[in-house]
């Protein structure tokens, strides 16, 4: 059935306005961190003022990062309001510039403006990792803004404007001052229409070039491209760069082009048997442009799906141009799923994430000068195609942070499969006769398995019995800080072995069906002793009794230990991973 102009403005508007407060939600609950710190380090934390602004621009211009991407950066951490505005209206922009570039006209109405909507759908697998680069305010003013402002400097060219060529000029400048990974292939493509077009067309695209070129150079021989990335690119030259990298490195790059195009080739290629030869050729001209935009990845000090963006822009907008020439209804489908795919992986991640990062912004502001601060990980600690997973994961930010607090030490605690007993930064400790051995290895290749712990420090025994006179030796857990992982002794004992014998209590926690409820089964020698269930990881608090009949609900995600414990020590009973 075919939708009337009337109702396709409608269902587009909605579809536009939807897509829009998705966005701003999610802004909204993104978590402080990684550049968000940056600019707070850089700017000492003072609040926005318009002199400040242009005080911070100038800064990152001579000494840092000299994009025009940065002044929206600086607005989307110091303005409230500001980023939950313009991201969902860069996002829009952008693939409103994405179906005018493949409509080679302007979506108005009627089916035009459906293909709008497919557009925008489509952009939640097209645009590389769009979910992480979108949220994360810097690099979306630095990447997504920018890419915006770049798909709209082509849209003229693909509509062959003639008018206004000084002020197309102008915005060339802009454009080039976006990005310089994408200044040569702007720069490039205007070219091309200049070539292949005449007089006013001609001017208007020359008018375009030159400013793109003069924006690219004042970004390229900025003074802050010396120093940004602690001097990066400054440590090798560019052709040094290209030959240190070698075939490999460079085919990696192209393969990384290549990746996140195959969602869109595999798109076009169901779309091939309805599609003329003209909108070919704009498909041609897009991949051509994103292999020139990869190939000035080949001498980039730093590497990342940000950088293909506007590629994958424009290979979208081909991809639109191609739908133009078919059935749009299951287009429409997969833009609407894509949607609804895209919510139920942010929304909830975000909301978490969004709250951990203001308990750790409270905990942090809280915390006394010179202290050791333990930090709970988010939900998600590693980066994804929707989220840009937790920074302090990286040390080098824990220590940054902490010397811009006043603190003596960042410690961060957060569920990791395969380090001792499921949380990474713990460390297990063999102290022999009472000294550690720091040569020492127990070959445990399972965090969690306790027995062949145990296993291991029999063995151990057995070989250092072999070579020397050893009276004890006991295998400690050692974690940042006890007191603030809520544990209820500084001493935890995973085995000991003295006097001929090893001791350690190896336990197991089980869960019956589909019941929440956690049961423990313990080992033989526990009884009279007090047991705990600690949950580790996700939020500092005290560790809870077990419960007579040793069972439990586990309470938020994350790793719990069952602990056993007398008046001095714990004995690690069992350690479980709860939730994803």
């Amino acid at each position: 059935m075919k939708l009337s102009a009337r109702v396709s403005a409608v269902l587009v508007a909605a579809y536009a306005a939807l897509t829009a407060l998705h966005i701003a939600y999610v802004v909204a609950h993104a978590p402080f961190t990684f550049d968000a710190w940056n600019v707070a380090m850089d700017t000492r934390g003072e609040s926005f003022s318009v002199g400040r602004l242009l005080a911070f621009w100038s800064d990152q211009y001579v000494h840092a990062n000299p994009r025009l991407g940065q002044l929206p950066s600086y607005l989307g951490y110091k303005l409230t309001g500001f980023a939950e505005v313009m991201t969902p209206v860069a996002f829009l922009a952008l693939t409103y510039a994405v179906t005018a570039l493949g409509l080679g006209r302007m979506p108005r109405r009627g089916r035009d403006l459906l293909m709008w909507m497919i557009a925008i759908g489509c952009a939640w697998f097209a645009l590389p990792q769009i979910g992480r680069n979108l949220w994360s305010h810097a690099y979306s003013a630095n990447y997504v803004y920018t890419a915006a402002v770049q798909l709209w400097f082509l849209v003229p060219l693909r509509l062959a404007t003639t008018e206004r060529a000084p002020l197309y000029g102008c915005f060339g400048v802009v454009a080039g001052m976006c990005n310089e990974h994408t200044g040569p292939m702007l720069l490039a493509l205007a070219l091309l229409a200049a070539w292949q077009r005449r007089d006013a067309e001609r001017r208007f695209a020359l008018a375009g070039a030159v400013g793109v070129a003069i924006g690219f150079a004042l970004i390229f021989f900025a003074p802050g491209q010396g120093e940004r990335y602690g001097e990066l690119a400054q440590q090798v030259g560019l052709v040094t760069r290209l030959l240190q990298r070698g075939a490999g490195g460079l085919l990696d790059i192209v393969r990384s082009y290549i990746v996140y195009a195959a969602p869109l080739l595999f798109l076009a290629v169901l779309t091939a048997w309805r599609s003329p030869a003209k909108t070919w050729k704009w498909f041609g001209l897009a991949i051509g442009a994103g292999l020139l935009v990869t190939m000035t990845l080949f001498v980039s000090p730093k590497l990342g799906s940000r950088f293909f963006i506007v590629p994958m822009g424009l290979l979208l907008a081909a991809v639109i141009g191609l739908v133009d020439d078919s059935d749009e209804r299951p287009w429409l489908a997969l833009a609407v799923v894509a949607s609804l795919y895209a919510v139920v992986r942010t929304v909830p991640t975000y909301r978490e994430a969004g709250a951990k990062s203001e308990a750790r912004l409270a905990m942090l502001a809280a915390a006394r000068p010179g202290s050791v601060v333990v930090a709970d990980a988010f939900g998600q600690v590693e980066e994804s195609w929707w989220f840009i997973g937790d920074d302090f994961r990286d040390w080098r930010k824990r220590d940054a942070i902490a010397r811009y607090l006043g603190l003596e030490r960042v410690a961060f605690i957060r569920p990791d499969l395969d380090a001792p007993l499921g949380v990474a930064g713990v460390r297990l400790v063999p102290l022999v006769d009472g000294q550690e051995d720091p040569g020492f290895d127990l070959a445990i290749k399972d965090g969690f398995d306790l027995e062949g712990m145990r296993t291991s420090a029999r063995d151990a025994v057995t070989r250092l019995t072999r070579t020397r006179a050893v009276t004890t030796f006991e295998l400690r857990a050692a974690v940042p800080n006890i007191e603030a992982m809520g544990l209820p002794r500084e001493q935890l004992v995973i085995a000991r072995w003295e006097a001929g014998s090893l001791t350690s209590h190896v336990g197991k926690v089980t869960r019956s069906g589909r019941s929440t409820a956690r049961t423990v089964k313990l080992p033989d020698g526990v009884p009279g002793l007090e047991l705990y269930v600690a949950a580790v990881t996700g939020g500092s608090e005290p560790a809870r009794q077990l419960a007579a009949d040793l069972t439990y609900t586990p309470w938020r995600r994350g790793t719990y230990w069952i602990l056993a414990c007398d008046a001095t020590e714990c004995w690690v009973v069992a350690a479980t991973r709860q939730g994803s």
